[in-house]
């Protein structure tokens, strides 16, 4: 993967759309230049197997360029796709302001599946990042931009994390990574989720009587989530956005990723993907079913082999 900047003068955005294909869901909005070119340093690729793909045209015909658009005077960067998902926002949104920041008239950004209004934790991220002074500006409709700095994408979901978005994680996390106690990352307050079952409450004692700290993320601000991560020198979680707060932990840091029905015996790629690039140790544990909930006692003997080889 190359990693670079394309400054485009004369930017045109194309609108956020998107249409179902089958399991498949295609998606437009991508920056074209002045003649209408497509920029491919715009697009959001998806890894393998990926459910969301890009389904931008090439080239533009000559009456979209003619088009009444919004105008965004001065210089922009573009920020990629605004990801409403927390796990998403961490590895797609911010890993795209990995440039260092620079005066600009504002930071423009595609909407994606789900984006809503910007909400508070989604603003102290792009902060911890380095622009939280700049503009913030989600596109929907056509724009052109005087000029418009596109950095390239550091992170393909599922397969690919450059270092550029390992040291931009790195640049969001405390600057010294105090030792801390080693932490749960709990679903068992998270009465909406659909992949918590009901011995979710058991397992948070399980993980408490082997001296982790029961963590739950949604109770506390973003700060404290990402603090609480880089302090953990083992940090554990059923697969999830919530465990992607790895990417802000100390490379010594171990992660327990803890499957759930969606992933069952597998790792999932997209975590995978984030402690490699981290080069931090991981475990696995299967998701043990058993009358339609997690298996304690089986999780339990798991996580003892687990703890005994570490």
């Amino acid at each position: 993967m190359n990693v670079g900047i394309r400054d485009v003068d004369n930017a045109v955005l194309s609108p956020f759309a998107v249409r179902a294909e089958g399991r498949r869901r295609k998606l437009r909005g991508a920056v074209y230049t002045a003649a209408g070119t497509l920029v491919e340093e715009s697009l959001r690729l998806s890894g393998p197997g990926g459910l969301v793909v890009e389904d931008n045209p090439r080239s533009l015909p000559p009456e979209d360029l003619g088009r009444d658009m919004v105008h965004l005077r001065g210089t922009w960067l573009y920020g990629g796709h605004w990801m409403p998902e927390f796990g998403h926002f961490i590895t797609e949104t911010v890993t795209r302001l990995w440039p260092d920041p620079r005066p600009v008239a504002g930071v423009v950004y595609h909407r994606f599946v789900g984006t809503e209004a910007i909400k508070p934790w989604q603003t102290t991220l792009i902060t911890r990042a380095g622009w939280g002074a700049a503009q913030t500006l989600v596109n929907t409709g056509w724009a052109r931009v005087d000029h418009l700095v596109v950095p390239s994408r550091t992170v393909f979901l599922s397969s690919m994390v450059h270092p550029t978005a390992v040291r931009q994680w790195e640049r969001m996390s405390p600057n010294a990574h105090t030792a801390g106690e080693p932490v749960f990352l709990s679903r068992s307050r998270l009465t909406s989720d659909p992949r918590r079952t009901r011995t979710d409450p058991l397992l948070d004692r399980e993980f408490a009587a082997r001296g982790f700290r029961v963590f739950h993320p949604q109770e506390h601000p973003v700060d404290e989530q990402i603090r609480v991560a880089s302090q953990a020198p083992v940090l554990a979680g059923a697969v999830g956005s919530a465990l992607h707060l790895s990417a802000f932990a100390s490379p010594d840091c171990r992660t327990i990723e803890l499957g759930d029905i969606r992933t069952r015996d597998r790792p999932h790629r997209p975590q995978r993907a984030i402690d490699a690039a981290c080069g931090r140790l991981t475990a696995h544990v299967p998701y043990y079913e058993q009358d339609g909930a997690r298996d304690i006692s089986s999780t339990s003997h798991a996580l003892d082999a687990i703890m005994k080889s570490s």
